[in-house]
Formats: C-alpha cells, structure tokens, sequence
C-alpha cells in the first residue's frame, strides 16, 4: 500500500472528525419541553371551564448549553486526527487510531458515536504495510 494512499486515509480520518465536531456544535443537541397552564377565561358564562396547557418546545446546541468550553472538547478528535498529517511515522497513526478509538468509547453515550467513521478510516490507515 502506498503513502500517498495512506496519507489519504489519514487525510479523509480529519475531515471526518472536523464533520463530525461542527455538526455536534451546530446541530440541537438538547431539547426541552415546557407545560404551562394557562387560566381559565373568567369572563365566561360557564364557572368550570378547564385550564389550558401549553407546549413549549426549545431546542439547544451543545455551545449554548455547556458554553464555550465545548469549543476545547470538540477540537481534540480534531487534533488527534490530524497529528498523522503532520508527524509521518507509522507509530504516529497507530497511537491516533488508539486514541480516537478511545474517545468513541468513553463519550459514547454522548457525541462520540459521531467519531466513528474517523477512528475506522483511522484504523484503516493503519492496516497494510508499515510505511
């Protein structure tokens, strides 16, 4: 297997972890809902008219929730993605592959899902020839 084939992996890994990291701060994430009762009109003929609920729905990326450190969060699949196209070696790769595949794991409950087509590129790019 080539470099330059390799490299591409490695090069389709990082746009895959920035897709990934832009769509998690630009997508809703959260979701709230919130009932309200409204009164009764008082000005009715009839004394037992019901309260009626109302339905608020909002929706929330995770920047307006968590603030501005999920910058920082997001920005490090990021980098662990493109450290293999600065630094060459093979060991580089293996370790980014390891630890990308790290994150999925321990944030799958949360956005780490959204990592997992970069750690299989990434850990595509490890296989063949070392190189």
């Amino acid at each position: 297997m080539s470099l330059q084939f390799t490299m591409r992996k490695v090069l389709i890994s990082f746009l895959l972890a920035v897709l990934a990291s832009v769509s998690s701060l630009v997508a809703p994430a959260y979701t709230a809902l919130t009932t309200r009762e409204t009164p009764a009109n008082t000005e009715s003929s009839s004394p037992h008219q019901p309260e009626t609920p109302v339905h608020l729905v909002r929706h929330a990326t995770l920047a307006e929730v968590n603030g501005p450190g999920i910058y920082f969060l997001l920005s490090i699949p990021v980098a662990v993605a493109g450290l293999p196209l600065l630094l060459r070696p093979r060991a580089v790769r293996i370790l980014s592959a390891a630890l990308i595949t790290g994150w999925v794991i321990v944030e799958a409950t949360s956005i780490g899902l959204l990592y997992v087509p970069c750690a299989v590129m990434m850990v595509w790019s490890v296989r063949g020839k070392p190189g």
